[in-house]
């Protein structure tokens, strides 16, 4: 059975003002302050209403980049409460004079799937 987690706890997941814009793309970084999550897919990443599907984002966590297409019920990303990690949303170079709507949709274990809603400036 999944639990639901309300859209106001796991927009806290954001770290504000971590919207940037890097060469290889458009990254953001989400920190964990409520408790562990084993994260078995990483589904998709809307920008300012185009998805982007797996195959084209990457987390940068402990020092490694992996592409979201490497986690599964087999190898989850272990958000450990604490914890932080960055996505990327590769070859995505954004406006950086207007705020973006980012949306992260991803899936844990035991918790169904998880839909992060921001709303940044890219921070320069």
């Amino acid at each position: 059975m999944s639990m639901a987690v309300p859209s106001f706890m796991l927009k806290k997941l954001y770290k504000k003002g971590s919207l940037r814009q890097s060469p290889e793309g458009l990254e953001f970084t989400l920190e964990n302050s409520l408790s562990t999550a084993n994260l078995t897919h990483l589904d998709k990443v809307t920008v300012d209403g185009t998805v982007y599907g797996a195959d084209q984002v990457e987390v940068l966590v402990d020092g490694a980049v992996k592409p979201a297409t490497d986690f599964s019920n087999e190898t989850p990303l272990v958000f450990a409460r604490g914890a932080a990690f960055t996505v990327r949303i590769k070859g995505l170079q954004a406006d950086a004079t207007k705020s973006h709507a980012v949306v992260l949709e991803s899936t844990a274990r035991g918790m169904g799937v998880l839909k992060v809603e921001i709303g940044d400036l890219i921070n320069q």
